[in-house]
């Protein structure tokens, strides 16, 4: 970054100060402000000063033509395409719902940029043994839900045509995966009832609205942790302590497996409670 005309020119003063055959040169010490404060007095100027104020001027353009040569290699470089599995989930979100893609400028992009057509929420992109894994979603009433038929064939279409040559990706948007709980919560009566509502009348289900709010901030494809599963449980107010019993997980159209690992690894990229799960609620 350039440094302003007063910085470079108190250093052209630092160093005549340092060099001995120039102390006859006064006044000394010398500052930019001390100059321009001069300036405007009816006292002389020693020509030696502007010589050092021009030459930090011209010091100073060029610094400045340095930063703006930097900003533009910097913009090029942003616009590049470098191919990565970050590059392809970046490129998901550019994906609208209508027009087709055109080739300007030797690639290939919309001729009509609308971002009110631009449906994907949640993306994610893994290069896997030579294929470039992709997941995504849309978002309905702030939940991820899958692409329809049609949403999903073209976007399919789209990513073929933007990947890079040789490329082989696989694509999905599936219905998220499950999570079905057995558990006993021990409770606060004065809080929560035997039903499980809050007492004061604010929720009909606090634990279950803790756990869907747990899922629904987890990172997209990502890991669902058993224990912070289990915290999300006994953070809710009223609840003494919680006991589960099993914790069963499911990819979409899959039989559920018991999870007995710390964590499960998210198939769709996210994951819901089933309403199969079962909470036993007793007074603690």
């Amino acid at each position: 970054m350039a440094r302003t005309i007063s910085v470079i020119y108190d250093e052209i003063i630092a160093e005549k100060q340092n060099m001995s055959e120039l102390t006859a040169l006064v006044p000394n010490p010398d500052s930019a402000q001390k100059l321009l404060t001069d300036l405007t007095s009816t006292s002389k100027v020693a020509v030696w000063r502007l010589w050092a104020w021009v030459m930090a001027v011209a010091i100073w353009i060029h610094e400045k033509l340095w930063d703006e040569f930097k900003a533009e290699v910097d913009a090029i470089v942003a616009a590049a395409i470098p191919g990565t599995a970050r590059w392809y989930r970046e490129i998901a979100f550019l994906w609208q719902t209508s027009g087709a893609l055109m080739w300007v400028d030797n690639k290939y992009q919309y001729n009509l940029v609308n971002p009110s057509l631009r449906v994907i929420t949640r993306a994610s992109a893994e290069d896997v043994s030579g294929i470039v894994h992709i997941k995504v979603a849309k978002d309905v009433d702030g939940d991820p839900v899958p692409l329809d038929t049609d949403e999903k064939n073209a976007f399919i279409a789209y990513m073929n045509q933007m990947k890079f040559a040789g490329v082989f990706l696989d694509i999905t948007s599936n219905e998220a995966d499950t999570v079905t709980v057995t558990a006993t919560v021990n409770y606060d009566p004065q809080v929560i009832t035997s039903t499980g509502a809050r007492v004061d009348g604010t929720s009909g289900a606090p634990v279950v609205d803790a756990i869907n709010e747990f899922c629904k901030n987890l990172e997209w494809n990502g890991r669902m942790y058993r224990q912070k599963f289990i915290d999300a449980i006994q953070q809710v107010e009223g609840v003494i302590d919680v006991t589960v019993t099993t914790i069963q997980v499911n990819k979409s159209g899959s039989a559920p497996t018991t999870l007995t690992d710390r964590y499960y690894q998210t198939d769709s990229g996210y994951i819901k409670l089933s309403s199969s799960s079962t909470f036993t609620y007793q007074v603690d």
